[in-house]
């Protein structure tokens, strides 16, 4: 993986804590910890039940307002803990952007555990996706890479297979290629958490705990999310 993009604003510790003493006081004097600066938003841990997740680029902004908006109907539907708002921050002369507090997620990351440790997820994960599919509204969010047909990214992965970057390319190509020759989906756009890898799955002693990061929320094609087998 490419290392984050440089970021628009250094969401530091004193940002955080300004932005919690001018919006939710109550929360201010918590215990604060660095957990990651991800690729679009930075991640702090709030005492022990809490975390706070804000933008560090302009174009993660309207990605954490997707979350906000639509987790809640989300969270009512699924089994498995999803990081639902608690407290929404808003927009300040200081800091242009809406950002979160939801709960923190004690567990271990599926992306630590090696791959035979994580086929006892399957079973848990199909449920998760089986109550996440269902046809979603117009109002949607829309994302031009994520649930659309194959051949729309066909462009994009040939450059990459071609790059010298990914390994078996030649075998991957001839995958590819039947992938994008099979018929297109052709049901309803249904709702996808559009970034389902092991690094968004939180495990406690081998079962599935929480789905974690739907910045890439969307609808369409199901297969997207089916791509984590």
């Amino acid at each position: 993986m490419p290392s984050s993009p440089v970021a628009d604003i250094d969401v530091s510790p004193e940002l955080v804590r300004r932005l919690l003493r001018a919006q939710h006081p109550e929360l201010s004097a918590l215990p604060l910890e660095l957990v990651t600066n991800g690729w679009d938003n930075t991640i702090y841990r709030l005492g022990t039940d809490l975390v706070v997740r804000l933008p560090r680029r302009q174009v993660a902004a309207e990605l954490l307002r997707n979350e906000q908006r639509w987790l809640p109907d989300i969270a009512a539907r699924v089994e498995v803990a999803v990081p639902r708002p608690l407290r929404i921050g808003t927009p300040t002369p200081w800091f242009p952007w809406f950002w979160t507090v939801s709960t923190w997620f004690d567990g271990t990351i599926a992306a630590s555990l090696p791959r035979s440790a994580r086929a006892g997820l399957a079973e848990s994960l199909a449920g998760f996706l089986t109550n996440v599919h269902i046809p979603a509204p117009e109002e949607a969010p829309k994302n031009r890479f994520r649930g659309v047909p194959l051949e729309h990214r066909h462009a994009d992965v040939m450059k990459r297979l071609d790059s010298d970057r990914v390994p078996d390319a030649a075998a991957v190509s001839g995958v590819w290629h039947r992938a994008v020759a099979a018929p297109a989906w052709d049901g309803p756009p249904l709702w996808l958490h559009g970034d389902l890898h092991p690094a968004n799955l939180v495990t406690v002693d081998g079962s599935l705990a929480a789905v974690l990061d739907f910045g890439d929320l969307t609808a369409g094609d199901p297969a997207m999310d089916l791509a984590a087998a």
